[in-house]
């Protein structure tokens, strides 16, 4: 067939991450020099210690939230999924379009997928709702949630229909 398509999903603009990263570290800053004026007259303050490391550990969190992202290819009628994280590539899911048992859109409520045991292949990006698809694998039946965009829905379901003509 010679299909390639492939897409993107993550944050785009990462502004927001980077206000929020900002002032975390700014305030966290300010505290650290509050906290060593103090700590050199004698006064030792654990709060203060523990929201500063509070600080940067949410840092952390959030840098390592704004770099990742999931490329969704079709090559053939192969459905590929990779997490990127800066310039690391790595494939979390391959399997033939063919295989999909059933692919349908969910509500976007993120604290019922969050307590799913389910594998995710998306960011919190609002752009496109959130499917659920199901796979069937060595004899198996395997479901994951992804962020697909309308356009590769349209042609997995593409090559899904030409399974019956095959």
């Amino acid at each position: 067939m010679g299909t390639i398509y492939k897409e993107v999903v993550g944050e785009k603009n990462q502004k927001l991450s980077k206000i929020i990263i900002s002032v975390i570290l700014t305030a966290a800053g300010v505290d650290l020099v509050f906290l060593i004026g103090d700590f050199v007259k004698g006064n030792f303050q654990v709060i203060g210690y523990a929201l500063v490391a509070l600080a940067f550990l949410s840092t952390i969190y959030f840098y390592r939230k704004s770099k990742v992202r999931y490329k969704y290819l079709i090559i053939d009628d192969e459905v590929i999924i990779e997490k990127l994280i800066r310039n690391k590539r790595s494939v979390e899911l391959n399997f033939k379009a063919k295989n999909i048992t059933n692919i349908e859109r969910i509500n976007n409520k993120l604290a019922d997928l969050n307590a799913s045991k389910k594998p995710r292949f998306f960011t919190d990006n609002k752009n496109n709702p959130i499917y659920e698809c199901k796979v069937l694998k060595n004899n198996k039946v395997y479901s994951f949630y992804f962020q697909p965009s309308e356009e590769l829905i349209k042609r997995i379901n593409i090559i899904r229909s030409c399974r019956g003509a095959a």
